[in-house]
């Protein structure tokens, strides 16, 4: 058997008022397609930078590739490096 995990933290920054739990679901979703995406049997974190604070939610809803391209999140991973990631297909 294998597994493919995404994950982020709730919140994803502190002080981020405007962002639900189910929103956060939907961020560690983008992790778990980008593990599957690029191998499968790894797992993928999406972390909030403090800095990325303003309009998080509004930037979260435009994709989460292009926060990750930009710097405003940070990515963990299991196997390779983040940048070899494939976000989509």
């Amino acid at each position: 058997l294998t597994c493919s995990v995404g994950f982020a933290c709730y919140p994803l920054v502190s002080a981020a008022e405007e962002m639900g739990w189910e929103d956060v679901v939907a961020v560690a979703d983008e992790a778990l397609y980008a593990a599957k995406n690029s191998g499968r049997d790894r797992w993928v974190g999406l972390l909030g930078k403090e800095s990325g604070r303003k309009d998080l939610l509004q930037r979260l809803r435009e994709g989460v590739p292009s926060m990750v391209s930009r710097g405003e999140l940070s990515v963990v991973c299991s196997e390779g490096e983040p940048a070899d990631l494939k976000w989509e297909l």
